[in-house]
């Protein structure tokens, strides 16, 4: 960046922070700090933006930026339809308008008729190569996503989730926070799985755990009718849905979770081949195929188990290393429903009995967990809930 871009901007900050001197010396005379303390970091905040914008045009205009944004689309098989003029945000929020190159997908040699004349085609967005190098997702800074993101997980409606950006100097609407994050979910996607996993945190001789479980979800889906004239809103349908959740962690010496590793979570709304998939790939990206021993955890259900053998088989997993667990506390869910079927013993007693097989089972001891439940068994519906 040439020198006299940043002195342009330190001129204007110093002239700025000038004029600001008188104001803040009323201020200090009616002992309002707060109020100079906020002038102080909105001149900073404006000098970071200037600082951003100069940065960012003084490359794009570069000869050598144009070269490298063709050769990023020649990469992607995308052909280049020169420079645009195109609306970027930067991490204070502030807009602002670069010329870039532009790239879109070829046209198909096949005339669609069904699109009028000076139409888009459907399916078909442009890109900028250059940007997304330097990580703008959808036009956007990447840390302007990151804060933005972080407000609307952390604050409890996007209302809230605007306040504080603003109070933070961030320029944001609540619609914009929707949209962004949005935006931010449909580029994550597209990254799924794939991790920067570095040579400290290999899985190379470790003991790996992978957890996996069905949950519930109430979704809410939004009715094909007008609004309410009553309260002006439309009516939706309620239904639960199984989220399908996986985890991957590795055992340190005692047994715990280890702390130099960082445990992998992710969940998934499809079927349970689609989670199994996504699965196999966290498997491979993260290199649990050199693991000395891999314990898959579950709640004994047929679609986890049925397809251990096809992931170890895609993966080239020697099945000596696998080992299949059913959870503690699912195992005491099973404890519990043949307690129940056992006849002819009173709410005291269950619960008596229930503590006590839920503390052998703690302690290891399987064998005992079953006689008992055998001694009070009478039919074999009893004993295939055991």
């Amino acid at each position: 960046m040439p020198a006299s871009c940043l002195g342009r901007v330190f001129v204007r900050f110093c002239r700025e922070l000038w004029q600001q001197v008188p104001e803040w010396k009323n201020a200090l005379a009616r002992g309002d700090w707060p109020a100079i303390e906020a002038g102080i970091l909105k001149l900073t905040r404006l000098m970071a933006t200037e600082i951003m914008a100069g940065c960012l045009l003084w490359y794009l205009e570069r000869e050598d930026t144009r070269h490298l944004g063709k050769k990023l689309a020649e990469k992607r098989g995308i052909k280049t339809q020169g420079t645009r003029n195109v609306h970027v945000t930067l991490a204070t929020g502030r807009r602002l308008l670069v010329r870039t190159t532009y790239a879109l997908p070829q046209r198909s040699e096949k005339r669609d008729y069904r699109r009028w004349p000076g139409t888009r085609r459907t399916g078909v967005k442009g890109c900028c190569p250059v940007l997304e190098r330097l990580g703008f997702v959808n036009q956007k800074s990447l840390f302007y996503c990151k804060v933005i993101a972080q407000a609307a997980v952390l604050c409890p409606s996007l209302e809230v989730a605007n306040r504080l950006l603003v109070s933070q100097g961030i320029e944001t609407e609540g619609n914009k926070i929707r949209t962004t994050c949005i935006q931010i979910g449909k580029s994550m996607l597209a990254r799924r799985s794939r991790l920067p996993v570095s040579e400290n945190e290999k899985f190379h001789g470790a003991r790996v755990v992978i957890g996996i479980d069905g949950g519930r979800l109430h979704t809410r889906n939004q009715k094909r009718e007008r609004r309410r004239k009553s309260t002006g809103h439309h009516g939706f349908h309620s239904r639960w849905r199984e989220p399908k959740m996986i985890v991957i962690y590795v055992l340190d010496s005692n047994g715990n979770c280890s702390r130099e590793h960082l445990p992998i979570h992710d969940a998934a709304l499809g079927n349970a081949d689609a989670v199994f998939v996504l699965l196999e790939k966290y498997m491979a990206e993260a290199g649990v195929t050199e693991a000395k021993e891999i314990i898959f955890v579950g709640d004994g259900a047929h679609w986890i188990w049925d397809r251990i053998k096809t992931i170890a088989h895609n993966l080239g997993i020697d099945s000596k290393k696998i080992i299949e667990v059913v959870d503690f506390y699912h195992a005491c869910e099973h404890i519990s429903a043949a307690i129940e079927s056992v006849p002819g013993l009173s709410d005291c007693k269950r619960k008596r009995l229930y503590k006590d097989l839920r503390s052998f089972l703690a302690q290891g001891k399987i064998d005992r967990v079953i006689n008992e439940i055998r001694l009070r068994a009478t039919s074999e519906s009893v004993l295939a809930r055991c």
